[in-house]
């Protein structure tokens, strides 16, 4: 048997009226030589689950490449072997080659990303006996997994309590993804709820990484006895090391972190339940909320608590149970035991105290059963909780169901709107939340449940509380604890913007806002100064702007501001809040922030906010195309990719990728940084002309090194939505697309300077400059040309965009794809590249064209091997 290779060699193609197709081509035929070795055509290409089908694909080949089809070497036999690295992939089979191919699917393995030397080894048997050639020149090719992953980014180190360098999201051990809560006991011991990585992770006093906790998503290549063999899905049954947590079920997304010297108790906002761990082996021992229904591995097992096997769907826990799962997302209701949107726990040794959005639900620490709640009353029930709808429960309820309460300045003493954090202090007996869109400090009776006043920065003026305040006046502190009035937000002193998490030492109220860490006198409720990054320095000595405080700032007109440097707290997108993660004050002098933006955990002193160091990934410098194991997601730093990566580009000596709302431009060759474009809202450190001293707010001046982006849609050249951001070079401009639902265009950079060229797109505000025409075009017509200034908006019109999302140049016209008919148009757009000038658009008609080519009904070019057949179609 020869195998037949057809060439074709295209003349024209002519579809006649008839519908015949006339083709002319010949043929040639070759054949393979003799076996020489063996080739992976598929393998796998990243981090594989347990229980994963996992394929791939042997050929057989003469020296050329071509497979060998015939003869007896195209049926040999191969052994397949998985050898095992330090990650769990193992296992031998054996395939028999058909034409000189052998395919086979692995089943129940797992690739570990944190494994070594995973490697697929395939083998051919020597088939001299049948005819073949015997043993192979190269009889056996391996694969090895782990050094086989493309990660293009970042490449980490774990650092522990140091200053200087740039944090990154990571998997690896120790390392951090959006940490939502950090504990630490009396020992020293760190325990961090690593919500992206949906791990509890434990360190000891020295920083030492121990393991984690939590469900296993992975198994785990080692820790304490058992972590080994455990099940994907289960429970750890101790600190583990290797493997991942999972994201399936209810095992997953973990919020808030308190403990009790024996137990952790961690919160999901997701599943809205509360797990326990025994904080000093790691075992997994039960959780409580409300019950949703078998999972598929049975009824609630009765582990702890009796009664658990007999709870129905929508019930409440009788107490600690194992098996099957919580309610899910956006369950649980708001009766006594529901704890919807769960976000943030404490406890006194007797109770826990958990918080949602709109109430907080008590729980005995020991047994797990829910015990009454306080908050806004949804539905009347009789007893312990009032005579009537939409008031403030004021005494632990236990019937009746909880409900959100109007906003600001609806409210009402005791109200809980949106809140974020709950602390309780052993010394006043109180618990304080951080009553987020209350924007206050709200405390209340931890034994009673009932509300004893708040702390802010006045709106209206407070009706009782402690002497004073029922003379304060709008836009000033309170001078104490105060009842009835309301508060307002602000981003200087004397008050709270949007207060997140709370903790305390017994002395002061520490108060993590969307950035920055605010400081009240616990007994008095006195403003003592704020700690973070610099917006603006004031009038005081807290230091200079864009640098950390010099200690709790007072400065009158002061601000603060995102930051990735030393002590700074990072933006987030998560869940579009900022800032969300945890402060907690260990009781030794110690301040600990789990930085969600910056995917790390800080340490301060707390007496006087001075910053000690940090702890998580660090992203290191790239220099060149990397083969890393190390899943990692860059901080918006330079020479990584950001948490938002949409678009990239070559132009062959520049590469250019579009992330974290900016671009990248690197050199192909070497991959060496270039620097990046963008809105700054950190100055860059270097770069070119006046980078160092570009304020934030403003765009680059042209490539910069260092620094910090945002989205940038109200700025000139500056990007936003980077999910639809893609680009195009051509080794003079850079033309990238913003997706924008507001202000769709296309934008135009010089590649060279990377100085902003201008926009195209339908006019919304006049623009400024640019080219000839631009500065007279109004409202609702296409830009003639490219524009400076101005803004643009969504518009299906000829020139205008709706949703462009890729573009392309073909060296003289931009065409640019509009697929999203939600945003208005589904359609390619046509440009000429050095004008900006529309052309014209391709796609279905809704509306009947008004151009040249509006009669054409169809039209198509088919170019294969260099040689174009033109069809036409009647």
């Amino acid at each position: 048997m020869r195998r037949r290779y057809v060439l074709l060699f295209l003349m024209p193609i002519f579809i006649t009226g008839c519908g015949r197709i006339w083709l002319s081509f010949s043929t040639k035929t070759l054949s393979p030589g003799v076996a020489t070795q063996l080739v992976f055509s598929q393998a796998p290409y990243s981090e594989t689950a347990a229980g994963s089908e996992i394929p791939v694909q042997i050929k057989i080949e003469d020296a050329y490449g071509n497979v060998v089809i015939s003869g007896a070497d195209s049926t040999a036999t191969i052994t397949l072997t998985l050898t095992s690295g330090s990650g769990p992939l193992n296992g031998t089979t054996t395939v028999t080659a058909i034409n000189g191919v052998a395919s086979y699917v692995f089943k129940g393995v797992n690739i570990a990303s944190l494994g070594s030397g995973d490697v697929i080894t395939a083998t051919k048997s020597d088939e001299t006996s049948s005819g073949g050639v015997g043993v192979l020149s190269k009889a056996s090719s391996s694969f090895d997994v782990t050094s086989n992953y493309s990660w293009f980014g970042a490449t980490a180190t774990v650092k522990w309590l140091t200053t200087g360098g740039q944090p990154a999201a990571g998997r690896g051990q120790g390392m951090f993804d959006s940490p939502t809560g950090v504990f630490v006991d009396s020992s020293g011991n760190v325990y961090v709820a690593d919500k992206g990585n949906a791990e509890i992770k434990k360190f000891n006093s020295s920083g030492t990484y121990i393991g984690w906790a939590g469900f296993v998503g992975k198994t785990p290549t080692g820790g304490a006895s058992g972590c080994t063999t455990a099940a994907e899905n289960s429970g750890t049954p101790g600190w583990c090391t290797g493997g991942i947590g999972t994201t399936v079920t209810n095992q997953t997304f973990f919020d808030g972190i308190w403990g009790d010297g024996t137990y952790l108790y961690v919160v999901s906002s997701v599943w809205s339940v509360v797990f326990r761990f025994d904080a000093s082996t790691g075992a997994y021992k039960g959780w409580t909320g409300e019950y949703s229904g078998d999972a598929g591995n049975g009824v609630l097992l009765n582990t702890y608590t009796a009664g658990c096997s007999s709870v129905n769907t929508g019930q409440i826990t009788p107490g600690w149970c194992v098996g099957s799962e919580a309610q899910g997302p956006g369950g649980g209701d708001s009766y006594n035991g529901g704890i919807p949107g769960a976000n943030s726990i404490t406890g006194d040794g007797t109770y826990l105290y958990v918080l949602t959005g709109d109430k907080i639900q008590r729980f005995n620490a020991a047994t797990g059963a829910a015990d009454g709640w306080v908050g806004n009353l949804g539905t009347v029930g009789g007893g312990t909780c009032g005579g009537s709808t939409n008031v403030v429960v004021t005494s632990w309820c236990t019937d009746a169901t909880a409900a959100p309460q109007d906003g600001p300045p609806n409210r009402e003493d005791g109200t809980l709107y949106n809140a974020n954090g709950i602390y309780y202090d052993s010394g006043s007996s109180s618990l304080y939340v951080s009553n987020t869109a209350e924007q206050a400090v709200s405390k209340y009776t931890a034994s009673s449940g009932a509300f004893a006043g708040w702390a802010g920065l006045v709106s209206t003026t407070p009706t009782g509380g402690v002497a004073g305040c029922t003379s304060t006046s709008g836009g000033s502190p309170t001078p104490g604890w105060c009842t009835g009035g309301s508060a307002s937000s602000t981003s200087t002193i004397d008050g709270v913007n949007d207060p997140r998490s709370i903790g305390g030492d017994g002395t002061y109220l520490y108060v993590l806002d969307q950035n920055r860490i605010n400081r009240y006198n616990i007994s008095s409720a006195a403003y003592s100064g704020w700690i973070g990054n610099i917006g603006n320095s004031g009038t005081g000595s807290c230091g200079s702007t864009g640098s950390f405080t010099s200690g709790w700032c007072t400065s009158a007109g002061s601000t603060s501001a995102w930051g990735v440097g030393d002590g700074m707290i990072g933006f987030s997108y998560n869940g579009w809040t900022y800032g969300v993660g945890a402060v907690f004050a260990d009781g030794s002098g110690n301040l600990w922030l789990a930085d969600v933006g910056n995917n790390r955990i800080s340490k301060y002193t707390a007496s006087t906010g001075a910053f000690v160091g940090w702890s998580g990934a660090e992203a290191s410098t790239v220099t060149g195309w990397q083969t890393s194991t190390t899943d990692n997601a860059g901080a918006n730093t330079d020479n990584s990719f950001g948490i938002f990566f949409a678009g990239i580009f070559t132009d062959g000596t520049n590469l250019l990728t579009s992330d974290d709302n900016r671009i990248s431009k690197y050199t192909l060759s070497s991959l060496s940084y270039d620097g990046w474009l963008g809105d700054v809202v950190q100055n860059p450190t270097g770069g070119a002309g006046t980078c160092t001293s570009t304020a934030p707010g403003s765009v680059t001046p042209g490539w910069c090194t260092g620094g910090y982006s945002q989205q940038g849609q109200t700025f000139e050249g500056g990007i936003d939505d980077t999910s639809s951001e893609k680009l195009f070079a051509d080794g003079t401009y850079i033309y990238a697309v913003d997706g924008n639902w507001g202000q769709p265009e296309v934008k135009r950079y010089n590649e060279s300077t990377g100085a902003f060229e201008g926009w195209i797109g339908m006019v919304n505000s006049t623009p400024t400059g640019g080219d000839a025409g631009c500065t007279s075009t109004s409202t609702g017509n296409p830009t003639p040309g490219w524009c400076i200034g101005g803004s643009s908006e969504n518009s299906s019109a000829s020139g205008g965009f709706g949703s462009p999302t890729a573009i392309y140049s073909d060296g003289t016209y931009l065409y640019v794809t509009e697929p999203n008919s939600y945003r208005g148009n589904t359609r390619v757009d046509k440009i000429v590249a050095s004008t900006g000038q529309f052309v014209g658009w391709i796609g279905a008609i809704s509306s009947s064209p008004t151009g040249a080519n509006r009669d054409v009904q169809a039209q198509a070019v088919i170019l294969q091997a260099g040689a174009p057949a033109v069809a036409r179609v009647a």
